[in-house]
């Protein structure tokens, strides 16, 4: 498909240049005059324009008239047929929406149906468990202690029964709160289906009169047409065929400034998207150093955390063993000492009265001291289309003599009309509404190489073929150049 600025001109069989430098050759400068507006019907007979001939003024006012009028047919032909395209890529996007709800109302109804079966399965189950129920119960009596080991057995049985039975009741109620939640997505779902394949049937039969009336114009048109540029040759002395080329030609070279203007538009567009999106990337990359930066130095921040707890606690369990080696030694002299005295008051007793005098029990060693423990991230079809890509290629191969080309031509054009429509008559671009096998933008350029253009690949082939002998030369040419810029 064709982009926006991928806008087509109508086919030109010679240059621009050479068909103005002639005409001006042949013909003298042709000068536009403003001509009174004629309304619809004021077709001019050839009585008039004979009469016109006689003077000046005369012959300037009817080459006005009859130019408008030309005019006027051109632009109501051109508006009939971009709406009809208009209508064309509607009905696709409407059909696109019915089939994506009908699809979503199948899903839904099928869950429903799962559902209404997991109903009918816990139902029969809660009818099954309420029987067993029953049938158990017996003379038992859940009021009442039972009488005998037969009675608690069957008041067991009981209890197993309706705790099975209650449960399987609340999964039954859990299962109707979900059919219920269910019946209504699936009525909701089916009024979506049934007003969005209504809307694309309307879509649809608005598509088929559009089309209908574009042709319809065209061929009411074509009479006048003809009658009107040979009325325009006499006034101006020269020939039908002579005041169709340049008319033509003047509205090739119009098409051909609105396309580079429309194509300079969509550079400058890209060129500023890609500058957005450069200087986004900029300043994402810029947020992501900031954010490392600053996760570098909390980490780092941290890690000086860790050492400096990691160093007092070695400190504090330094200090902690230097008091216990303290108070080990102090224990041991306070002992030492205590020794020391029993020694010497046993050496004195000794010495005052020789009775043996049993020796003194020796003292409880000094209790240790008590130490603190250690600190620890959308194709349609219109009426009449005929969608045959083998058939338009094999016409278009066929055609490639008239412009002087050979059939290796036929390696690029495939290609490139491949990537442009796949060949489909009736292709269409919902957001620019390009048209037809070679996308013409407007659609209603078309309408140069034949009336049938909206629904015959050939009219729309000759037309294309045209366009690129005139822009491009040749389909390679054309090929290459919508390889390196994305459209031709």
């Amino acid at each position: 498909m064709a982009t926006a600025a991928h806008r087509r001109a109508r086919p030109v069989r010679r240059p621009l240049s050479c068909v103005v430098l002639c005409l001006a050759l042949g013909l003298g400068a042709l000068v536009p005059v403003p001509a009174a507006q004629a309304g619809p019907g004021d077709y001019p007979s050839w009585d008039q324009v004979r009469r016109a001939r006689h003077t000046e003024a005369d012959k300037v006012h009817e080459i006005g008239v009859v130019s408008t009028l030309l005019d006027r047919q051109e632009t109501e032909a051109a508006r009939a047929a971009d709406i009809a395209v208009q209508r064309l890529a509607e009905q696709a996007l409407a059909q696109q929406a019915a089939d994506a709800a009908r699809f979503t109302a199948e899903v839904v109804g099928q869950r429903r149906d799962e559902a209404v079966r997991q109903l009918a399965s816990s139902s029969r189950m809660v009818g099954v468990l309420a029987s067993a129920a029953w049938r158990n119960a017996g003379t038992a009596s859940l009021l009442l202690v039972p009488a005998n080991l037969e009675q608690a057995r069957e008041l067991g049985i009981l209890r197993v029964v309706l705790s099975r039975t209650g449960r399987t009741v609340e999964d039954y109620r859990s299962r109707r709160n979900t059919l219920a939640a269910m019946e209504s997505q699936a009525a909701a779902a089916q009024q979506v289906r049934d007003r969005t394949a209504e809307k694309a049937r309307q879509a649809l039969a608005a598509a088929i009169a559009a089309q209908q009336d574009a042709q319809r114009i065209v061929v009411a048109q074509q009479t006048h047409r003809t009658e009107l540029y040979a009325q325009l040759a006499l006034l101006k002395g020269t020939t039908a065929r002579a005041e169709i080329t340049y008319r033509d030609g003047v509205r090739r070279a119009e098409a051909y400034r609105a396309a580079q203007a429309a194509a300079r538009a969509e550079a400058a567009r890209r060129a500023r998207e890609e500058a957005a999106r450069q200087a986004a990337e900029l300043a994402a990359q810029r947020a992501a150093q900031q954010a490392a930066a600053q996760q570098a130095a909390a980490q780092q921040q941290a890690a000086q955390q860790a050492a400096q707890q990691q160093a007092a606690q070695q400190a504090a369990q330094q200090q902690a063993a230097q008091q216990a080696a303290q108070q080990q030694a102090a224990q041991q002299a306070a002992q030492q000492q205590a020794a020391q005295q029993q020694a010497a008051q046993r050496q004195a007793a000794r010495q005052v009265s020789p009775v043996a005098v049993p020796a003194p029990a020796p003292a409880a060693p000094a209790p240790s001291p008590v130490t603190s423990a250690e600190p620890a991230l959308l194709t349609t079809t219109p009426t009449g289309a005929v969608n045959d890509p083998a058939g338009a290629q094999a016409w278009a191969a066929s055609r490639l003599g008239a412009h002087g080309w050979g059939q290796d031509q036929m390696s690029c054009l495939v290609p490139l009309w491949d990537r442009e429509s796949g060949w489909q008559t009736t292709a269409t671009n919902p957001s620019s509404l390009a048209y037809g096998i070679p996308q013409s933008l407007p659609a209603s350029k078309l309408a140069s190489a034949g009336a049938d253009w909206l629904t015959n690949y050939r009219t729309q082939v000759d037309w294309g073929l045209g366009y690129i002998a005139d822009r491009y030369g040749s389909p390679c040419g054309a090929w290459g150049h919508e390889q390196s810029a994305g459209w031709y």
